[in-house]
C-alpha cells in the first residue's frame, strides 16, 4: 500500500507542477516581494509588521530568504511550493498510517486529501501557500503525534508536538484550531477502543501534550496581541462574519467534498472564484446528506465525527472572518478557496475515524437491505474504488477549469516585458509610480509603488522620487519617454539671471500661479547648480524630497505624492547642499511622450 500511496503523492505533485506552470505572481505576492527587497530580513517591521491582520513571521522569513537567493524568480517559487506540498502530503500520509495502519483503507482518505479542489486557491498563490501548506503540515503532524502519545505514552511525541505547534503558529492564525482537532480525534479513537469515558481518558493520557500546547498557545497569543492585535481594526459585524462562514460552507466546502465546483468565475486582478452550478450544489448536498445518514446509521459515534468536521470548517471560516473583516466584500473571499487547507486534513481525518469506529449492532432495515445488495468478497472493493475514481475525475475537471481561468491573466506578459525594458534602460532611476491595479490594487498603497512591487527585478535602474530622465512604465510593461503636463507653473523669480536662488542652509519659496489640491503630482524644475549636491523640494507643507543635482544646468523631476499647496519650497542642506538657481518650473501630471 505504501508504494501505491507514494505513486499517488507523486501524481499529485505532477498535477501541482502543471497547475503552477500556468501561473505567476499575483497581488499580495508583490507585497511580499517588495517588503523582502526593501527591508532588513530580521527586522521586526518586516517579520511582524502590518499585513492584513496576519501574524506570520515564518512566512515572511521564507519569502525574504527566497527573494535574496532568487529575486523575482517564479521557477524558484514553484520549487518551494512543490517542496511544501510534498511535506504536507507526506504528513497527511503519516497521520493516516498512525490512525489506520498500512492497510488499503487508508487510500480512500488519502486520495481525497491529495486531489480535492478545496486547496486550489491555496497552492496556486504564493502568498496563500506560505500560510496554507505549513498549516497542513503542522495539523497533520500534530494529530499524528497526539495519537501516538496517547496510545504509547511516548514523551518525544509530546515534545515534537509542542515544537510543531509553535512553528505552525508562525505561519497562520488558524493553527489555533490544531490542538482542539487533535484532542477530538484522540477522544474518538479512545471511544472506538471501548473507553467508557473518552474525554477524561484523552485528557489524562495526553495531559503532557495538552498542557504544553496551552503554554505554546498562550505565548503565541501574547505575541499576536502585542504585534498585530488592534493594528488592523475590524469593521465587519458579527453578521458579516457569520454570513461569510455560512456562504463558505455552502458554496465552497459542500461542492468541494464531491470534487467541485467545476465552474469558476474570474475578473481582472482577482483570483478565480467558485461558481458552482446549481445541479452540482444539489447533488453535493444529497451525497453529503446520504454520507452523514450512513455514518450515523452504521457507526457508533458516526454522527459526532461528522459534526466535528463541520464545526471545524465553520470555526475556521469564523477565524478568517474575524481576522480579515476589513477585507470582507460580500461573501466572495471564501470562494477563492484559499482558506481550506486545514479543512482538507480534517475531512480526511474524519473519514479515517469513521473507518475505525465500531459498527452498530442494530441498523435500520433500509440500511441492512443496502448492505445485502453490496458485492461480497473481493468484489466489495468495487464500490469504494468506483467512488474514488468518480471523485478524482470530478476534481481533475475542476482543476483543469481552474487553470484555464488563469490563462487570461496578463501579469506574466507584463513582467516579462518590464524586465526586458528596464534592463535596457539607462542608469538614471525611474520616477516612482503605481503599478497597474491587476498587479496590485491601489488599496495596498504604498506597497503598490513600483519601487516596492518591482524592487527585485534584476538589471533594473530602480525607482526613486526624483530623477533627471523622465520615463514611465505603461500598463503593458513598456518603458516610454514621458513629460509633465503642467497644471500650475512657477512664477518668475526675483532675479532675471537666476530666477529663484537656493543657498546652503536656507530655503527658497517658489510661488505657483494657482493652488494645488492633494494628489500625486510631479514637479519639473530647470536647475543650474554650482556643484554636485542635493536639494530638497516640497509642495506646501508636504514631505521634502531629496533631489540629487549635478554641476551645470539640468532638468529634474520630483514626485510629490499626496501633497497640496500654493508654492514649492526648495532648500539646500547645510551639509551636502549646493548653491543653485531654479530658473523655471511647473507642477502637473506625468504622461507618455
Amino acid at each position: 500500500m505504501l508504494v501505491v500511496a507514494g505513486v499517488l503523492v507523486l501524481a499529485q505533485l505532477a498535477l501541482r507542477a502543471w497547475l503552477l506552470s500556468g501561473r505567476t505572481y499575483h497581488q499580495d505576492d508583490f507585497r511580499l516581494i517588495g517588503r523582502a527587497a526593501t527591508s532588513s530580513l530580521w527586522s521586526p517591521e518586516y517579520l511582524v509588521g502590518r499585513f492584513d491582520g496576519h501574524f506570520m513571521p515564518g512566512s515572511m522569513l521564507v519569502a525574504g530568504i527566497l527573494e535574496r537567493l532568487a529575486p523575482m524568480n517564479w521557477t524558484a517559487v514553484v520549487l518551494v511550493c512543490l517542496l511544501l506540498q510534498a511535506l504536507a502530503s507526506l504528513a497527511v500520509l503519516r497521520m493516516l498510517r498512525i490512525v489506520l495502519g498500512d492497510g488499503p483503507r487508508l487510500l480512500l482518505p488519502l486520495v481525497f486529501a491529495l486531489f480535492v479542489p478545496l486547496t486550489l486557491g491555496a497552492v496556486s498563490w504564493w502568498a496563500a501557500t506560505l500560510n496554507s501548506l505549513p498549516l497542513q503540515i503542522g495539523l497533520a503532524w500534530f494529530v499524528g503525534d497526539a495519537v501516538r502519545h496517547v496510545r504509547t505514552g511516548d514523551r518525544r511525541s509530546a515534545v515534537t508536538g509542542w515544537l510543531v505547534l509553535g512553528l505552525t503558529y508562525c505561519f497562520y492564525v488558524k493553527a489555533v484550531l490544531i490542538a482542539p482537532v487533535a484532542f477530538a480525534a484522540v477522544a474518538v479513537l479512545l471511544r472506538a477502543a471501548g473507553e467508557p469515558r473518552p474525554l477524561a481518558a484523552a485528557w489524562q493520557r495526553g495531559r503532557r501534550l495538552w498542557t504544553g500546547s496551552a503554554v505554546v498557545t498562550g505565548v503565541w497569543a501574547l505575541a499576536y496581541r502585542s504585534t498585530v492585535g488592534g493594528s488592523d481594526s475590524a469593521t465587519g459585524t458579527p453578521e458579516d462574519v457569520l454570513d461569510l462562514a455560512w456562504h463558505g460552507l455552502l458554496h465552497a466546502v459542500l461542492p468541494g467534498v464531491v470534487g467541485g465546483p467545476w465552474v469558476w468565475g474570474h475578473e481582472a486582478g482577482s483570483t478565480p472564484y467558485a461558481s458552482t452550478p446549481g445541479v452540482l450544489l444539489v447533488a453535493a448536498a444529497a451525497v453529503v446528506a446520504m454520507g452523514v445518514l450512513w455514518a450515523r446509521a452504521t457507526r457508533e459515534g458516526g454522527l459526532l465525527v461528522c459534526v466535528l468536521a463541520a464545526a471545524h470548517s465553520f470555526g475556521g471560516l469564523v477565524v478568517v472572518g474575524v481576522g480579515r473583516t476589513t477585507e470582507l466584500v460580500g461573501s466572495l473571499p471564501p470562494l477563492a478557496l484559499r482558506h481550506f487547507a486545514g479543512d482538507v486534513v480534517v475531512l480526511a481525518l474524519a473519514g479515517a475515524l469513521l473507518m475505525v469506529l465500531p459498527l452498530r449492532e442494530q441498523v435500520p432495515p433500509a440500511v441492512e437491505q443496502v448492505r445485502a445488495a453490496l458485492p461480497r468478497g473481493r468484489a466489495r472493493h468495487v464500490v469504494p474504488v468506483g467512488l474514488a475514481v468518480l471523485f478524482v475525475a470530478s476534481s481533475l475537471f475542476s482543476t483543469v477549469a481552474y487553470r484555464q481561468q488563469w490563462e487570461s491573466d496578463r501579469v506574466g506578459d507584463y513582467l516579462a516585458t518590464v524586465r526586458t525594458d528596464l534592463a535596457a534602460t539607462g542608469r538614471s532611476p525611474m520616477l516612482d509610480q503605481a503599478v497597474p491595479a491587476d498587479l496590485l490594487w491601489g488599496l495596498a498603497a504604498p506597497d503598490n509603488l513600483a519601487s516596492r512591487a518591482l524592487a527585485s527585478l534584476p538589471g533594473s535602474p530602480g525607482f526613486a522620487d526624483a530623477t533627471d530622465d523622465l520615463r514611465l512604465v505603461d500598463d503593458q510593461g513598456h518603458v516610454l519617454p514621458a513629460r509633465v503636463e503642467p497644471a500650475r507653473r512657477v512664477t518668475a523669480g526675483p532675479s532675471p539671471s537666476c530666477g529663484h536662488a537656493a543657498v546652503p542652509g536656507m530655503s527658497a519659496t517658489l510661488p505657483l500661479d494657482g493652488p494645488m489640491i492633494a494628489y500625486d503630482w510631479t514637479a519639473q524644475l530647470e536647475v543650474a547648480a554650482e556643484a554636485d549636491g542635493v536639494l530638497t523640494v516640497a509642495l506646501g507643507t508636504g514631505r521634502a524630497v531629496a533631489v540629487p543635482v549635478r554641476q551645470g544646468v539640468q532638468t529634474v523631476y520630483v514626485r510629490l505624492a499626496g501633497d497640496e499647496g500654493t508654492e514649492l519650497r526648495v532648500a539646500s542642506p547645510t551639509v551636502g547642499g549646493t548653491r543653485a538657481c531654479i530658473r523655471s518650473g511647473s507642477v502637473g501630471l506625468v504622461t507618455a511622450g
